[in-house]
């Protein structure tokens, strides 16, 4: 497969929760394109477990990272839904901060980041697409991206969530997300 004037001999995606991932492998699976990952989607298994278990040298590892602050939300709510509760955005990152597992949604404690730890513990990952524009992964890789599993909030509705105290705590959980994928700090940015 040629990307970006480069041949790979296989792809692997490497599904991040809650940065559209369900999406991307729909567009994978129309193209059958499907035969030549290595992750399923139920399993959001990070780089490094992939590379246990995989040759990966001549593959084009690819992800997809959103902007924390939206992401957070985005898991808080789905983490609500999935679970059945209605904890407030507060308690739910305090159950991050605390490290609490919930059976239907642990992912939510890891960062971004320690998806796309190879086995050495750097970022391994061949190319980084932005949830935010997401054209240039459809162009790159010749997909069109459904629009699947849309949340149901509004960008207003998640801003008045957003307490400082809320700000403060995304900014210290997901401080590695903001450094590593060039994310703005600044939630009104």
């Amino acid at each position: 497969m040629i990307i970006n004037n480069l041949n790979y001999e296989d792809v692997a995606f490497i599904h991040i929760p809650k940065t559209g991932g369900q999406s991307v492998f729909s567009a994978l699976n129309s193209k059958n394109l499907n035969q030549h990952t290595y992750t399923e989607y139920a399993n959001h298994d990070p780089l490094f477990v992939l590379e246990k278990e995989n040759s990966l040298t001549k593959c084009f590892k690819f992800t997809v990272v959103r902007n924390p602050y939206h992401r957070a939300y985005s898991h808080y709510k789905h983490f609500n839904r999935v679970n059945d509760t209605n904890y407030t955005f507060l308690e739910f990152l305090n159950f991050i901060r605390q490290g609490k597992i919930f059976d239907k949604t642990p992912m939510m404690l890891y960062t971004q980041t320690f998806f796309c730890l190879n086995s050495s513990g750097d970022i391994g990952i061949t190319r980084v697409y932005k949830h935010e524009k997401l054209h240039e992964l459809e162009k790159e890789l010749s997909v069109t991206l459904p629009h699947v599993n849309r949340s149901s909030y509004t960008e207003k509705h998640m801003a008045e969530e957003y307490c400082d105290e809320a700000k403060h705590m995304v900014l210290d959980l997901f401080n590695l997300d903001f450094k590593n994928f060039d994310y703005s700090t600044d939630f009104d940015a």
